[in-house]
């Protein structure tokens, strides 16, 4: 059996190589005050992963006021990256995580 090389990989970066400390909650109570704005009425943070949600909230967006879906989006993005980016401050690389890139070289 051959093996073709690889020609790269791709790490899911935060609960891989490091720690993980987004707060999703945190970020899902944030969509759902902006939604709430856009929408006009209260919405409360949805089950799905926070990515999927916020698509679904477009979605329905778009059917009341399809001409502002798309600042929704650009601003549900700003939120998401916000809470990344604090999270980010707060991490750390697991110790064995230079060693696989190392060896990954």
């Amino acid at each position: 059996m051959t093996f073709e090389p690889l020609a790269g990989i791709i790490f899911n970066f935060e609960g891989t190589l490091a720690e993980l400390n987004i707060d999703f909650q945190l970020m899902k109570r944030r969509v759902s005050a902006l939604a709430g704005v856009f929408l006009e009425r209260s919405v409360s943070p949805g089950i799905p992963p926070v990515h999927e949600w916020i698509e679904k909230l477009a979605e329905e967006l778009g059917r009341v006021n399809p001409l502002v879906v798309k600042e929704f989006l650009s601003r549900c993005g700003m939120l998401v990256t916000a809470v990344e980016m604090k999270a980010a401050q707060k991490g750390g690389f697991f110790p064995f995580t230079f060693d696989v890139i190392d060896i990954l070289k």
